[in-house]
């Protein structure tokens, strides 16, 4: 009904609008017959007219930022605006004799626990950190992503996975105040390497970031058909400006370690370069 559509309208205006003035009364919206909307004398177009969506996403490509915008944009998004949730976060002491390291193991489900507990084992503070809303319930949901979680955070002018960085940012603190870390690095596995990656160019606390089984570029989900798991990243404008290299580079020169990089349906990819890396496993 017309009310109560209205009603969610000036809800959403209290949120999202900077015009004070803007009004949630609907206005009427002129339809149109199918015909009408044809933008081809018949309605259909040959392969030489259309063109695939990741070309489309190409052309909207913009001019390459600078280091600073990346870093201005990174702080903006991952800035407290609000009470922060509890989000699961984990510590395991060193055991033996102490490093002086402290790493901050940042998990989407589960997939470092025995590398935190190997990490301990040698001497260093780790502190296991699980972002907001994680990890997921449903199993069913673990390969695409949650999206509408994502979905209702950008309804109110926030991104998920940039919260999720902040949640890192909140790791980091913890792990820093603790007594006997000299040092903090940072590691995660699969998509949570995003998250870690974007904390990295904010907080230069972070001496070392070291990623395992992350996908190579946020870009090329847009070329491929099938691209899983992308709301675990997708954040404002960002692919319009840079790319995941951008990220590493904004983080140098602190030392940057990818292994095992992905595509976006979880293939190995044959990448050259010194911050790639490969476990026996996958080469």
């Amino acid at each position: 009904p017309t009310p109560v559509r209205e009603e969610i309208y000036a809800w959403m205006l209290r949120w999202l609008a900077k015009d004070s003035n803007a009004l949630a009364k609907e206005e009427d919206v002129p339809m149109f017959a199918e015909h009408e909307l044809w933008v081809t004398a018949k309605g259909q177009l040959s392969p030489a007219e259309s063109r695939d969506l990741s070309e489309v996403i190409g052309e909207r490509m913009r001019t390459l930022q600078s280091k600073a915008d990346l870093r201005a944009y990174l702080k903006k998004w991952t800035a407290e605006i609000e009470p922060d949730p509890e989000i699961g976060i984990e510590v395991l002491p060193a055991k033996g004799t102490r490093t002086g390291r402290g790493v901050v193991i940042v998990e989407k489900q589960f997939e470092l626990d025995k590398r935190a507990k190997d990490l301990a084992a040698q001497g260093d503070t780790v502190v296991v950190v699980h972002p907001r809303g994680l990890p997921l319930d449903n199993p069913r949901a673990i390969e695409y992503g949650d999206g509408l979680p994502a979905v209702r955070a950008s309804l109110v002018g926030l991104n998920l996975p940039l919260l999720r960085a902040r949640d890192v940012l909140r790791a980091v603190d913890r792990l820093a105040r603790m007594e006997g870390v000299k040092e903090v690095h940072g590691e995660a596995a699969d998509v949570a390497g995003y998250w870690l990656l974007a904390a990295a160019v904010v907080d230069p606390r972070i001496a070392s970031v070291r990623v395992t089984g992350t996908p190579a570029s946020i870009r090329s989900a847009f070329e491929s058909r099938l691209s899983k798991q992308l709301y675990y990243v997708a954040m404002p404008e960002f692919s319009l400006h840079w790319d995941s290299q951008d990220l590493v580079d904004a983080i140098k020169p602190r030392k940057v370690t990818w292994l095992d990089p992905m595509d976006w349906n979880g293939n190995v990819l044959p990448l050259k370069g010194g911050i790639y890396e490969y476990t026996k496993e996958a080469q």
